[in-house]
């Protein structure tokens, strides 16, 4: 599945949002002294976070970038309700918050999904590492390591029961069976 052209829409959006904060509550309406300087920062973040995902196209950073723009989007959220504003301000920070939280968490989703189905493709176009050295052992007999244990397990048995008869009862085993047949 491409969710590149989703997750670039989505960032767009933010930066668009990121903008909005940067101008428009601060400077447009009368905002308290902490809700304009959180809305102006968070503004600035998501404008750099935001253009940081449109531009990266590897899996770590732009997942961690579109979640961070989704801490910063419930950040809004609850800013909206700590700072004492009017209710324009209010529902302005509660509006971008919830689009920018969900906006951050579909694309941080989004290039995960991405991520994870270029893996499947690279393993089936044989493009991937030889999977059999990961897993610590291979599959032609080679691992001699596990083989020496088990041969030097089976060797010290065998010298350890010398007491032993054919069906692997020590000689205590067979003095007990000896006594109770009497």
């Amino acid at each position: 599945m491409n969710t590149a052209p989703l997750i670039k829409w989505l960032s767009a959006v933010v930066v668009a949002v990121g903008c909005w904060l940067i101008v428009g509550p601060p400077f447009l309406y009368e905002a308290p002294f902490a809700d304009f300087w959180s809305d102006l920062i968070v503004g600035v973040v998501l404008v750099g976070l935001a253009a940081y995902t449109y531009a990266r196209r590897d899996q770590s950073t732009s997942q961690w970038s579109a979640a961070a723009i989704a801490v910063f989007g419930a950040w809004l959220v609850v800013a909206a309700v700590l700072w004492q504003t009017s209710a324009v301000l209010h529902w302005n920070d509660v509006a971008a918050g919830v689009g920018v939280a969900l906006a951050g968490g579909i694309s941080a989703y989004g290039s995960r999904v991405e991520y994870a189905s270029s893996d499947d493709s690279g393993d089936s176009n044989g493009d991937s590492s030889d999977d059999s050295s990961d897993s610590g052992g291979s599959s032609d007999g080679s691992d001699s390591d596990s083989d020496d244990s088990d041969s030097n397990e089976d060797s010290s048995n065998d010298s350890d029961s010398d007491d032993s008869d054919s069906n692997g009862n020590s000689a205590d085993d067979s003095d007990d069976g000896e006594q109770s047949g009497n």
